[in-house]
């Protein structure tokens, strides 16, 4: 049995200690007992119950040591109040008290049983809730068994010195007329239509990317993370001002995500990249577990994320795709990320061989939006990235350059994605301005901005840019004949 305090490492070298013990004997339950206790003198016990605090009843339970803070409602459950400790059902107050006493008797199967049979619950609650003396006697080792699994939990919280996660608190309730007055966190727009500027994507919102693998999920979304993170357009939308964007990428070697950082973002302080490859042990722990959550969290709250993206299920949480089981507890967490810290999150995935995504389809549920890329007809890309952009679910409808088809181009060391509306705008523009049309009349004619336009023409003049005198000093002695000696 090893119970710690604070942190503590534990080395077994073989060697004997003088002046100790020469054989291992197992404790009595009651040596561990009074162990626990002496150990866990003066430190807290959970706090359960927000709402009432702590309380001390002056009469321990046999077998606790006297002086222990009981919480209330484990006391108001203890004398069959049930309506006191708030837990109306029976069954629940039952399993709720049976977690209590395992944690206060360091989960002893027979202090427990003997604790409750003591109590104001061992009885019969009438027709339709249950004789839970009889109940007892088919159910004692299932219920034991959770109770212990429930209180180890806590245990192992509190001698880490964390808090024990609480029960839950009562819901809160409106009436209409107050709920209308209450200051709610403001969804803000982080990417809306260039033409119109109807919103595409919120804050405080649960997204989905997902297409065929191979279609370029990973490329889109970190050239959608750059515009976001910079304050630019990108396809048919702009984003209104600069996010903070957080980008977990759970699967390529660092070397490639470096490359595709280069061409799709650049230099950008308001864009944070995390990849496996430099991680410790060379892996993100599994977003599937406390651990791993706890580290998004972190990467959250330090870099007052607005944005995150998840890049993708499969690698970072590595579950089953249709445990119903964890996919519901990952869903928990992804709402707690939107409402805790008003994220605007985008989670990747494959689709599946029927062309839908992987996994449950419960989790379509808390989705304001999910974005479909599909392969155009005849296209495999072998010869570049070029697919269909499209909403399969939009809680708030995108009124406008809601079905693209878009494409990557690759030059000077640079890659952007464009539509093909926006494609044909820039050869447009591009020409008008050749013929010496004013720029400010070509945006009015075309549709899009100055800015944009001149992006255009500065890009156009980069590619077309020819040597210079150095460059073709160089070229034209090498044309030279080399003299002879």
């Amino acid at each position: 049995m090893e119970i710690y305090a604070g942190d503590r490492y534990l080395t077994v070298t073989g060697q004997h200690v003088e002046g100790t013990p020469t054989e291992l004997r197992q404790l009595t339950q009651a040596e561990s007992n009074a162990l626990f206790h002496k150990v866990m003198a003066g430190r807290k016990p959970p706090i359960l119950d927000a709402r009432q605090g702590i309380a001390s009843s002056g009469i321990a339970p046999a077998g606790i040591a006297p002086g222990t803070v009981l919480n209330p409602k484990y006391l108001a459950l203890k004398a069959g109040n049930i309506e006191a400790a708030g837990i109306p059902d029976p069954s629940a107050a039952v399993q709720s008290f049976l977690t209590y006493s395992a944690y206060h008797h360091v989960c002893d199967p027979k202090a427990i049983e003997a604790d409750f049979k003591s109590s104001g619950l061992y009885r019969d609650f009438g027709p339709g809730h249950g004789n839970w003396v009889e109940k007892w006697e088919r159910l004692r080792d299932s219920e034991l068994h959770k109770a212990c699994e429930q209180a180890r939990r806590w245990i192992s919280e509190r001698l880490r010195g964390k808090k024990v996660p609480e029960e839950p608190s009562p819901l809160v309730v409106f009436t209409a007329r107050s709920f209308l007055k209450e200051e709610f966190r403001k969804r803000e727009p982080i990417m809306v239509t260039s033409a119109q500027e109807f919103p595409v994507f919120h804050t405080s919102s649960a997204n989905q990317v997902h297409p065929w693998r191979g279609v370029g999920k990973t490329n889109l979304c970190l050239a959608l993370g750059n515009a976001m993170a910079k304050g630019e357009s990108f396809l048919e939308w702009k984003a209104p001002r600069t996010f903070r964007v957080s980008y977990v990428e759970g699967e390529l070697p660092g070397q490639e995500l470096q490359e595709r950082v280069r061409l799709l973002v650049g230099e950008s302080d308001n864009f944070m990249v995390v990849t496996p490859e430099a991680q410790p042990g060379s892996t993100i722990p599994s977003i599937a577990t406390e651990g791993g959550r706890r580290l998004v969290e972190d990467v959250i709250v330090t870099h007052k994320a607005e944005v995150v993206f998840l890049d993708s299920i499969s690698t970072l949480a590595n579950i089953a795709t249709n445990d119903e089981e964890e996919w519901l507890a990952l869903l928990d967490w992804f709402k707690f990320l939107r409402n805790k810290y008003g994220i605007a999150l985008f989670y990747l995935q494959h689709d599946g061989k029927k062309g839908l995504q992987r996994g449950h389809s419960k989790h379509e549920d808390i989705l304001d939006k999910s974005v479909h890329l599909t392969w155009l007809k005849g296209h495999t890309g072998n010869t570049g990235l070029n697919f269909t952009l499209s909403f399969d679910k939009a809680r708030q409808p995108v009124r406008e350059s809601a079905h693209l088809q878009v494409e990557l181009l690759e030059y000077m060391g640079r890659a952007e994605w464009v539509s093909a509306p926006e494609l044909d705008k820039r050869i447009k523009a591009l020409e008008l301005l050749a013929a010496g049309v004013p720029q400010r009349e070509i945006s009015k004619r075309v549709g899009v901005s100055s800015k944009t336009i001149s992006k255009w023409k500065k890009e156009q003049d980069e590619a077309e840019q020819p040597l210079s005198e150095e460059d073709g000093d160089d070229e034209a002695a090498d044309d030279e004949e080399e003299p002879e000696f």
